[in-house]
């Protein structure tokens, strides 16, 4: 095994590990939106236990998983725009911002789901 090949693999993981991150705190963001929205904490707490098992689940999949990190991208697109309309910008600021938005929305959930396979992996 090459150095480059361990270069890469370490740099894989960090990027793995920056996507597995995302994927919790938006987790924890849907949870707490859901559970604010339904004035009650159990309601948050089952939301971000089913987000996390929805995403280990799809995970599993590596299809699924890319299918669920291209909406979820498409998702953070949408409210991109909208943020930024709502902000009295230009609409070509607007798509610019939710097309930025979406593909680094989806290539962070994609990794946070290949992270999580290759855990899976290691674990057996």
């Amino acid at each position: 095994m090459s150095d480059q090949n361990v270069r890469a693999g370490i740099q894989q993981a960090k990027v793995g590990e920056t996507g597995l991150t995302i994927l919790g705190i938006e987790t924890l963001i849907i949870a707490i939106i859901v559970g604010g929205y339904a004035r009650s904490w159990a309601v948050g707490i089952f939301t971000f236990l089913g987000a996390m098992i929805v995403f280990i689940l799809m995970a599993q999949s590596e299809k699924l998983g890319n299918v669920l990190a291209i909406v979820i991208g498409i998702a953070w697109g949408v409210a991109a725009f909208f943020v930024v309309i709502a902000m009295q910008a230009t609409e070509g600021a607007a798509w610019a911002s939710a097309i930025l938005v979406g593909l680094i929305g989806a290539g962070g959930h994609v990794a946070g789901f290949q992270h999580l396979r290759d855990i899976q992996k290691a674990k057996g």
